[in-house]
């Protein structure tokens, strides 16, 4: 088996003493990366699954390519009175390495650097794809179109499990912190921490469980700090429910703060803590949902999360986040989001629109992607994860359609992706980018490339 790999990085790739160098740049960062990420995502063999992986991130390594942190970006904006920026985040599932290039293409073509890919819990369960397998993907289509300077990878998915956390707290924290152990291993220097389900049992009130949430996530951004590589300063944030039924109020933002800075203060004086929050629903609209259902609960409205976000900003010099819907995405709309300043805006791109009313789509696997796809209406009236499941089952089978089809429709994602980069003004953002972002060259370790992949 690992001889077929060596024959196909014969005379593109010199891999020596753990570096990896050029043989023949233009074929290596061509067909060669096309070939190692289908096998870093789809071979049955673990090894070759492995090798494919650290081959493409040392190729990455020898592009200029490297995966970070935007903490960076956001303390200069802070110190050197640089511009306040709104970063989109792109969540991409099914053929995600197309996307991934379309995403980096508009990128190069508006010179804008500030924008962040992730994966959350409905990618990873519903959508068929890792982390590891993620972080990979990112970084072969970097390669791959020529993009050179950081990477953004964010992790939305460190989440506790309300009733495993009742039956065996040490046990759920444990999770968490494998969890998190294994994202950064991956180059996810971004990390979201969730709090959307209730610790305690259903019934007790919310001020209850967001006061044992506070010191709970303490606890797991002091595991961050700790198992950080030297020279990351990992851009971690804290997604947070209102106290009261009323809804979200300025005082959860200074109670919740409070609570949580006490806390990681007594367990690493010093540390640094958040530096992001995010808001989840009013309570009252979490009544509605079955218990143990999946938590995908209606964003709420954007004036709210604006001003939210502008007092977490103002008063603990935190960043916002945004989850838009598809309706709330107009050019207008992103215009005025742009201002908010500080601030990471989850925009959904169209891409299943484009993808299956192209008018060269498969007619039959149309036909079985609507038959598996919710109603559109009520995928953006719920959020619902089922728009992933079909991409369990057809996931190879979106990768591999014709060549031309996926070429047409990765241009008219690059085009809905440029127009976004410029609404959000995050065009002629590469300098910024680059004086603001350290590379610290975290070695690159085969055996963790296997290790998580035996894990997958």
């Amino acid at each position: 088996m690992m001889s077929e790999l060596s024959d196909t990085i014969k005379g593109c790739l010199q891999v020596q003493n753990g570096q990896v160098s050029f043989l023949d740049q233009g074929k290596a960062t061509g067909t060669l990366t096309d070939r190692l990420v289908y096998n870093s995502v789809f071979h049955p063999d673990t090894q070759i699954k492995a090798t494919s992986r650290w081959l493409i991130k040392a190729m990455a390594r020898a592009s200029q390519i490297f995966p970070a942190s935007i903490s960076g970006i956001f303390e200069f904006s802070k110190h050197q009175g640089a511009r306040n920026l709104t970063l989109p985040v792109f969540q991409i599932t099914a053929f995600s390495y197309t996307m991934a290039r379309s995403i980096f293409r508009a990128a190069r073509e508006n010179n804008a650097c500030a924008f962040i890919f992730e994966i959350d819990s409905n990618q990873i369960f519903h959508g068929n794809q890792t982390s590891g397998e993620f972080s990979t993907i990112v970084s072969a289509a970097a390669i791959r179109e020529k993009y050179k300077g950081p990477i953004f990878i964010q992790g939305d998915y460190i989440s506790f499990h309300g009733e495993d956390y009742q039956q065996n707290p040490t046990q759920e924290k444990s999770r968490l912190k494998n969890l998190i152990n294994e994202a950064i291993k991956s180059g996810l220097y971004n990390l979201w921490m969730d709090s959307s389900e209730d610790i305690l049992p259903r019934g007790v009130g919310g001020e209850k469980n967001q006061n044992l949430k506070a010191p709970l996530f303490a606890e797991l951004t002091d595991s961050v700090r700790i198992l950080e590589p030297k020279g990351i300063d990992i851009s971690l944030g804290c997604q947070i429910n209102p106290f009261q039924e009323s809804g979200f109020k300025k005082k959860d933002i200074r109670e919740f703060m409070e609570q949580y800075q006490a806390k990681l203060q007594s367990l690493n004086p010093g540390a640094k803590g958040i530096s992001k929050l995010g808001f989840s629903p009013e309570r009252d609209s979490l009544a509605t949902q079955p218990y143990g259902a999946p938590y995908e609960p209606e964003p709420l409205d954007p004036n709210t999360l604006i001003g939210l976000s502008k007092f977490a900003n103002e008063e603990y010099g935190l960043m916002g986040r945004i989850n838009l819907k598809p309706s709330d995405s107009s050019q207008n709309n992103l215009k005025r989001f742009s201002k908010i300043g500080n601030a990471e805006i989850h925009v959904p791109l169209e891409y299943h629109t484009l993808m299956i009313n192209h008018h060269d789509f498969p007619s039959e696997f149309k036909d079985e992607l609507n038959f598996n796809f919710p109603n559109p209406l009520e995928e953006e009236k719920t959020q619902s994860p089922l728009s992933h499941k079909p991409f369990r089952v057809f996931k190879e089978k979106l990768w591999t359609l014709p060549e031309p089809l996926q070429q047409d429709i990765s241009k008219d994602l690059e085009t809905q992706v440029s127009s976004l980069l410029k609404a959000l003004q995050i065009d002629h953002t590469q300098e910024m980018v680059f004086r603001s972002t350290s590379n610290p060259l975290v070695p690159l370790n085969l055996s963790e490339e296997m290790e998580i992949c035996k894990k997958e």
